[in-house]
């Protein structure tokens, strides 16, 4: 569970910073479900 945890936090912060080189496309909805995975993780 754990290592599962970390594994979404990596590919979380990893899209955050796509999210940056990105724009502001599709901003919302990435926000949105990206906490929420990461919540149910922790």
């Amino acid at each position: 569970m754990t290592g599962w945890g970390r594994a979404a936090l990596l590919s979380w912060a990893k899209s955050k910073g796509k999210k940056k080189t990105e724009g502001r496309r599709g901003r919302g909805t990435k926000n949105e479900l990206l906490p929420s995975k990461v919540k149910t993780a922790i």
